[in-house]
C-alpha cells in the first residue's frame, strides 16, 4: 500500500469524512491506518484532523463513556502518525505539532509536547513560549515504563476479609482511631468529623 500511499490516504480520508460520528472504531482504524502508512501525503490529513474542533460532549453519563474522550483518542493517534513524519525530518510536520498545541485540551497539549520534546529536547523554550504559563507543568511529564512507578507494599493491607460481616447500620467513621489521631497531630482543619 505505500507504494500508492497518495492514493490510499485520500481514500482513507474519504472513508473517515463519511464514517458516523460515533462509529469511533472505524474512525480510529482510519486514522491509525493513515499515520502507520509514515509518508508525508497523510500530513494534509492527519494535521487537518487534528485541528477539527471536538464535538460537545454527548454523553449522558461521561465517566463510564465519553464522546470527548473517544475524540480525543482519535487526536492523539493522528498526532502520532505526525510525530513520526517529523522525527524523519520532515519540517511541515514539525510546524503542525506546533499548531497543535493550540488546542486547548489537555490531553492533545500533552500528546504534543511529548512528541516534540522526543525530536529535539531543545525545542523546550519555544514550546515554553508557545502555551499557557499554567501549562508548563506539561513540560515534564514524560511516559514511565510500569516497573518505573512506585508500588504499594501491601495493597491488601486495609481490605476486608469476605468472612467478616459488614456492619449496615452505621457507615464507618472516617476520624476513627489512627486517622483521627494523623489529623489531630497534624493540626488539619475541621472537615466535619467528631
Amino acid at each position: 500500500m505505500r507504494e500508492y500511499a497518495d492514493e490510499v490516504i485520500v481514500e482513507l480520508a474519504r472513508a473517515e469524512a463519511r464514517c458516523k460520528r460515533s462509529d469511533n472504531t472505524l474512525r480510529w482504524l482510519l486514522v491509525y491506518g493513515a499515520a502507520q502508512m509514515k509518508h508525508t501525503s497523510a500530513l494534509p490529513f492527519l494535521h487537518s484532523f487534528v485541528l477539527t474542533p471536538i464535538p460537545s460532549e454527548e454523553s449522558t453519563t461521561s465517566h463510564s463513556f465519553s464522546t470527548v474522550g473517544e475524540e480525543t483518542v482519535l487526536r492523539t493517534t493522528a498526532i502520532d502518525g505526525i510525530s513520526y513524519l517529523a522525527l524523519q525530518g520532515y519540517e511541515r510536520a514539525v510546524e503542525a505539532l506546533f499548531e497543535a498545541l493550540e488546542i486547548s485540551s489537555i490531553s492533545i497539549r500533552r500528546a504534543t509536547i511529548q512528541a516534540l520534546l522526543s525530536i529535539d529536547a531543545n525545542l523546550r523554550d519555544r514550546i515554553a513560549d508557545q502555551i499557557p504559563l499554567e501549562f508548563h507543568y506539561l513540560l515534564d511529564v514524560r511516559p514511565m515504563q510500569v516497573t518505573e512507578v512506585p508500588q504499594i507494599e501491601n495493597p491488601e493491607r486495609h481490605l476486608r476479609s469476605w468472612e467478616e460481616p459488614r456492619d449496615k447500620t452505621h457507615p464507618p467513621d472516617f476520624f476513627a482511631g489512627e486517622i483521627r489521631e494523623k489529623y489531630r497531630n497534624n493540626s488539619a482543619p475541621n472537615l466535619g468529623g467528631k
